[in-house]
């Protein structure tokens, strides 16, 4: 669970270090939550995040990660990060 639950963070951070121009540093988490829906099998693991919400200062992101099927999510995450250093 720990290392599908990494997996989507990075996934989210990455989203947000994308859509965001010139960030003096990654995206610092605020917080996270994981809900864990399926039990994940040693097979390749697919995952797409979603930023919700952009401010100035912090962006919202929701991420889930799949296997065999898109509609049949293992896990989500929904998670604020930091944007700048103020």
């Amino acid at each position: 669970g720990g290392a599908i639950g990494a997996f989507l963070e990075l996934t989210s951070q990455a989203q947000v270090f994308l859509v965001t121009e010139h960030l003096p540093r990654p995206p610092r988490p605020i917080n996270l939550t994981i809900d864990y829906l399926r039990q994940g099998h040693a097979k390749d693991l697919y995952a797409r995040a979603e930023i919700t919400k952009m401010g100035r200062r912090m962006c919202s992101v929701r991420a889930e990660a799949w296997q065999d099927e898109r509609s049949k999510p293992v896990t989500t995450l929904m998670a604020h990060f930091m944007v700048s250093g103020d």
